[in-house]
Parts: C-alpha cells; sequence; structure tokens
C-alpha cells in the first residue's frame, strides 16, 4: 500500500521535472523487470540441499531397495 502512494508521488515529482511521463515509465518497467529477475535467485535454504523424498514409500514403507528378511519366501 505504501509502495502505490510513494510511486504516485514520486511519478508527479518526474513528471514536474521533465514535463513527460516517459521517465517515470521507463523506471517503473525496469523495477518491475528487476523484481522478476530478483526471483531467480536461488535463496540458498535447506531445501535446495537435499535430496529428493518419495513421500508414497516413507509413508507405506514400501522401501523397494531392501531385501527382504532371510527365511521368507520371494516371488520370482
Amino acid at each position: 500500500m505504501v509502495c502505490y502512494v510513494l510511486a504516485c508521488v514520486m511519478e508527479r515529482w518526474l513528471y514536474d521535472l521533465t514535463n513527460s511521463y516517459d521517465l517515470a515509465f521507463y523506471l517503473s518497467g525496469i523495477f518491475i523487470a528487476m523484481s522478476g529477475l530478483l526471483l531467480l535467485i536461488p535463496t540458498g535454504g535447506e531445501e535446495a540441499s537435499r535430496p529428493a523424498v518419495n513421500h508414497h514409500q516413507a509413508e507405506c514403507g514400501n522401501n523397494s531397495n531392501k531385501e527382504p528378511p532371510s527365511g521368507q519366501l520371494t516371488a520370482a
């Protein structure tokens, strides 16, 4: 909300300086593009370094990498 109020004041101030809205338009476009580019920067948080987990296997206990306990028959 504060940004909208400040943007209006700054645009009017730039118009008073230049008698044109061109500079205000270009600056607002640059700021929007910069905010979009900020989304591309990785955060480096803890989740970025975690290995992927198959949640279905974790919930069901279905881990196909395990060998069956000794003494049990397996399907061939």
